[in-house]
């Protein structure tokens, strides 16, 4: 008889979990594990002994190996695994819905590297995008509030940092490229834009215009669905290789190009 595989005890810390949770049964675990129910419950019976018992001896402060894991397990480091591709393709859509979510226990992004965040859900644009630009319209819409003429550091301004944040932040203009790489959905596939995307969400928004500057000259993108005769329109440069890509396969862009 083959003996049952041997598990780390991070791993049955994460199953036990999993189960505490209610993400999944005991003999769910069991099958996936491929170990008796019985052993998932003595993993859960352990689980909850052995914080019963750090309790009740006064444990305050975590070990250095607790407090490593606590650390690692932030929305960027989750972001930054997507976007490098690093993250197992059938765990990707777990990890975005979590990211969406914003599940307590994640140390929040903060507002000058939400890029990587918003990336990473945007791998999946008809799921994610809507959230992704309803927050950039509640976070920066924040700063327009507050009569703010530039980006800030952080969503508190001068505020954080005792009182040292900066109010004009060069890694927070986040929104720009965001709406001309996906709303426009304007990309370079070749330096200088020799080659370019373009890739609009047009299922997504209703109407929209910008216009997206290039060596060669301004790509011009304008969407507006209740145009019945030419909702999308595109203007470029005359020498740009372009390769556009839409939503709807019925969907024909009209293309001007400049003399």
């Amino acid at each position: 008889m083959s003996r049952p595989p041997t598990i780390p005890a991070e791993k049955k810390i994460r199953i036990v979990l999993s189960v505490l949770q209610g993400e999944i049964s005991i003999a769910e675990a069991a099958r996936r594990e491929k170990v008796s129910e019985q052993a998932i419950g003595n993993w859960k019976r352990q689980f909850l002994e052995g914080g019963k018992a750090g309790i009740e001896a006064g444990k305050s402060k975590p070990s250095s190996r607790e407090q490593q894991l606590e650390d690692e397990v932030a929305e960027l480091t989750q972001a930054l695994a997507l976007f490098a591709g690093v993250c197992p393709a059938d765990q990707a859509g777990s990890l975005r819905q979590l990211l969406a979510a914003g599940r307590p226990g994640l140390v929040e992004v903060t507002l000058s590297h939400s890029i990587y965040k918003y990336e990473a859900l945007l791998a999946e644009p008809e799921t994610y995008a809507v959230l992704v630009f309803d927050r950039i319209a509640r976070d920066w819409g924040e700063m327009l509030m507050h009569d703010a003429t530039s980006f800030w550091e952080t969503i508190k301004g001068s505020c954080d940092f005792n009182q040292a944040g900066s109010l004009c932040h060069g890694w927070s203009a986040i929104p720009v490229y965001l709406y001309q790489a996906y709303v426009l959905g304007v990309k370079p596939l070749e330096p200088g834009f020799s080659k370019t995307q373009i890739q609009p969400l047009t299922a997504i928004f209703p109407q929209f215009s910008g216009s997206v500057p290039t060596p060669q000259g301004p790509i011009g993108v304008r969407w507006d669905a209740a145009d019945a005769a030419s909702p999308l329109q595109i203007e470029t440069p005359p020498d740009l290789n372009l390769e556009i890509d839409v939503t709807d396969c019925r969907l024909i862009p009209m293309i001007r190009k400049r003399k």
